[in-house]
């Protein structure tokens, strides 16, 4: 038996709760049942005395206490139940007896205490050892003018009172052992019952590995502390399979987007040392592989971006700037991007001077540069993107607006699910990777802000995000 287990140490505690109980139960029942046994004797006793008492104190002006003992035969047999009666005077002496105290050594003995006790007027109970036998005695005075003339004492044998004690003490001693082992089988039963769902949770947590992340405890609907645990459990799996997730999802995203651009950097160096005469074909190919890599930088800060705003670990660093200054840097470094493909930006804004917003500036500038390169990126020569900023009540609005190739309804329900395309070859030509519209959505978010879309296919599309200026803190 594994004596460390809950269940032994449970069952032991319960046995002994219950064994402490049962025998303080049965120390009260025995000494109240020890009580009542001899409070009965005592007022069997005291009866008997008050009846005698009166018949004695009739007689004693008449008869005197040595005369008595005719009268006193004829008490026993009609008033007693065979308690043994003698009356003494006030030094000690006896006086007379009832015929069932035979000898002198079973006369009954009475006490100096007792004696004190008469003369002050006061009954006495005591118990004594008479002729071999321990008997309950009760002593009581007889006065006659003020002077004490007789003490009455009457004794009843103590064997039947204790003999019912010894039966109980008995049945207690031989049934304790067993209502012990009772106690203890049934506490090992009882917490084998309570520590069954443990069990089983134990087993089906060693049934868990890191490829059986999605499996979850079955866990009735009672509200004890063992569904907490479970729950707990369960919630604990919960955090562990999506953390597990990203790390697959970031592994795979990686593997994915990378292969391309290695792909392509792998290619265009083997045919440049395969088919490179001079030195302009081996520039040209690495120029050609810097791009690569570059888009491959560009790719892992983007991933490795989103890990952490997925893991909480990218914590915004929020400060008061200038709107009007913001949105105009915003616009400048937009230009700049446009001009190669003669794309021109407009910039509508309606704004205070002095209106400032609480962010975190390098975040918002790549939300919103990230939503001007996609404008750019897809739309025709010579055409035009908007860019407008405008309050609206305590919120900045920010809309970004082109005339480019437009998004399909299908498509906007998860235009923010990171790497999902909408046209796989025309964004990889592009330079996209799918990314940076998950990076808006977590940056607006994060500011506790909305972003949204309207597209219509070949007419363009309208992006807008609604920030709170004073963002609520967390």
């Amino acid at each position: 038996m594994p004596f460390g287990t809950i269940r032994l140490r449970l069952t032991l505690w319960y046995a002994l709760a219950l064994i402490i109980i049962l025998a303080g139960s049965g120390t009260i029942w025995y000494l109240y049942l020890s009580r009542s046994l001899l409070y009965q004797v005592d007022q069997r006793l005291q009866g008997v005395a008050d009846e005698l008492a009166t018949i004695h104190a009739h007689k004693q002006g008449r008869d005197g206490n040595n005369h008595f003992s005719a009268q006193l035969d004829d008490f026993v047999h009609r008033y007693t139940q065979g308690e043994r009666i003698q009356i003494v005077d006030a030094r000690g002496e006896i006086c007379c007896h009832s015929d069932n105290i035979f000898h002198d050594h079973e006369h009954i003995p009475l006490s100096q205490t007792a004696l004190r006790k008469a003369h002050r007027r006061e009954s006495w109970f005591s118990e004594n050892n008479v002729a071999g036998q321990q008997m309950r005695i009760i002593s009581v005075p007889q006065f006659e003018n003020n002077q004490l003339q007789a003490v009455l004492l009457i004794a009843t044998p103590l064997k039947p009172t204790t003999t019912i004690l010894y039966d109980l003490l008995g049945m207690l001693l031989v049934s304790s052992p067993i209502a012990a082992l009772a106690m203890l089988w049934g506490g090992w039963f009882l917490s084998g019952r309570a520590l069954a769902p443990i069990d089983r949770i134990s087993h089906a947590m060693q049934s868990i590995d890191v490829n059986k992340l999605s499996s979850r405890l079955e866990l009735p609907d009672s509200p004890d502390e063992i569904t907490r645990l479970g729950t707990n459990f369960n919630n604990l799996l919960d955090r562990l399979q999506g953390a597990f997730n990203q790390i697959r999802q970031f592994t795979a995203d990686a593997s994915h987007e990378l292969r391309t651009p290695l792909a392509i950097l792998r290619g265009e160096t083997e045919v440049t040392l395969s088919w490179g005469k001079d030195v302009g074909d081996y520039r040209r190919a690495l120029e050609s592989n810097l791009e690569d890599i570059d888009r491959m930088s560009r790719i892992i800060e983007d991933l490795l971006t989103l890990s952490r705003t997925e893991a909480g670990q990218a914590p915004l660093n929020l400060s008061h700037f200038s709107l009007c200054e913001f949105t105009q840097s915003i616009f400048e470094q937009a230009t700049i991007y446009a001009e190669p493909s003669q794309i021109s930006i407009n910039l509508e804004s309606n704004l205070d001077q002095d209106i400032e917003i609480l962010a975190d500036r390098p975040r918002l500038q790549q939300a919103l540069l990230n939503l001007l390169t996609n404008a750019i990126k897809y739309s025709d020569e010579h055409s035009t993107v908007e860019l407008s900023v405008d309050l609206v009540d305590n919120d900045v609005m920010f809309a970004v607006a082109d005339h480019g190739i437009g998004i399909d309804s299908r498509h906007l329900p998860h235009l923010f699910d990171r790497f999902y395309r909408v046209d796989e070859a025309r964004d990889r030509d592009a330079g996209g990777a799918g990314i940076g519209l998950a990076i808006t959505h977590w940056i607006v978010a994060a500011h506790h802000g909305h972003i949204s879309v309207v597209s219509t296919p070949g007419e363009g599309s309208t992006f807008t995000i609604r920030l709170p200026l004073l963002p609520p803190t967390d």
